[in-house]
């Protein structure tokens, strides 16, 4: 995907299950991955249950950590991007 600032960006489309909830969502960076995880927990009556995943991406060495940006759940939807730098070999 093209990028203003240096012509390419990760580009990353993560679907949700539906029961999460944009703020039951939690994206952070670990090394070189990316890891997505959601935690549910629902309480009826006396009886309680709790629905949890976690999925994680590597991102290549070309992407600052920092960088990374989660910019939209819309429709199951997670969005996350980041600029890639140039690398240059000596």
């Amino acid at each position: 995907m093209k990028d203003g600032i240096n012509g390419r960006k990760l580009h990353l489309e993560v679907t949700v299950d539906s029961i999460y909830k944009a703020d039951e969502l939690c994206v952070r960076m670990d090394s070189n991955c990316i890891v997505i995880s959601g935690c549910q927990k629902k309480t009826e009556g006396s009886s309680s249950s709790t629905a949890e995943f976690t999925q994680s991406f590597e991102i290549p060495e070309t992407v600052d950590p920092f960088s990374v940006t989660a910019h939209a759940y819309w429709q199951q939807l997670l969005l996350l991007q980041a600029p890639l730098s140039m690398h240059s070999l000596n």
